[in-house]
């Protein structure tokens, strides 16, 4: 399966398979202060 990762900003990736996109975004854990990633869907549609 191929997959397209790339910075769409400073800290915004985008991530895009072959009938999917989403968006990840670095946070910080607040009860641990850990660094993580926080994924969100795209809600356009790929044809």
């Amino acid at each position: 399966m191929k997959k397209l990762i790339r910075e769409v900003s400073n800290n915004m990736v985008q991530i895009t398979t072959v009938d999917e996109r989403w968006y990840a975004r670095p946070v910080k854990i607040p009860e641990t202060g850990l660094p993580s990633y926080e994924f969100v869907p795209s809600v356009t549609w790929i044809t």
